[in-house]
């Protein structure tokens, strides 16, 4: 939120990182308190909602000549890198190039592994389907892997071939500091308040659950100890 509402004017206590981390938690408390998962189905179409329109403002930046002579639109003038010069030319686009070297290539897998962090819910997913088949869950699984592929390609490509090998690691940073990348800052923001509910979701349930088995084994102990004690007294 701070790199969002600092092009827009904003300082002092509202750049603090902390004010907006206290000001999430009204929000984060009710998500992560769910007990079913489909309960979260609405904050994650609003979630899913915030990144199809960050990834429109994308492909809009890549959508050639027409579109880059609106100011608005227009993602080699006032960067704030500082390398775009208004007279059109782009010493910011780099070169455009397939992978060139493996162990480069093998350095970004991470990327792509926590890409697709929410694979722990397919257990909640699976329980939760009115007919838990296994054709249903694969058809779940290939739908929603579908999707996130087809986001994420949609956004490296038109990312890449707008600035080339010189794209930032935040592709937002690239583009010149105005109100609609500032928009996007926000709807990203968003998107990942609204998705921690499913990332808490496994984890919460997992804890619950050894608890309620540590729970269940003292009161076997105690009910033991409390026999002994009844036969020898």
């Amino acid at each position: 939120m701070p790199k969002a509402i600092e092009p827009l004017g904003a300082s002092g206590p509202l750049l603090d990182r902390r004010l907006w981390v206290a000001a999430a938690v009204p929000i984060l408390a009710p998500l992560v308190s769910l007990r079913r998962i489909d309960a979260l189905k609405y904050a994650s179409l609003l979630a899913l909602g915030c990144l199809l329109l960050v990834t429109v403002e994308i492909v809009a930046f890549s959508s050639g000549p027409v579109l880059r002579a609106s100011p608005l639109l227009n993602p080699y003038s006032n960067s704030s890198r500082n390398c775009f010069p208004p007279n059109g030319d782009l010493p910011c686009r780099g070169a455009v190039s397939a992978a060139t070297s493996a162990l480069d290539a093998v350095r970004k897998v991470p990327i792509f592994v926590f890409s697709f962090t929410c694979q722990q819910n397919i257990v909640s997913i699976t329980n939760e389907l009115r007919r838990p088949s296994q054709r249903r869950v694969a058809a779940a699984v290939v739908l929603s892997e579908a999707v996130a592929v087809g986001q994420y390609l949609l956004v490296g490509f038109c990312g890449y071939f707008t600035f080339g090998d010189q794209i930032a690691g935040d592709v937002l940073a690239s583009y010149p500091a105005s109100p609609i990348v500032s928009f996007a800052r926000v709807l990203m923001a968003l998107s990942v308040v609204l998705s921690y509910g499913l990332q808490s979701h496994p984890s919460r349930s997992c804890l619950l659950s050894l608890l309620s088995v540590a729970r269940a084994a003292r009161d076997a102990r105690r009910r033991e100890i409390e026999s002994v004690i009844a036969f020898g007294v």
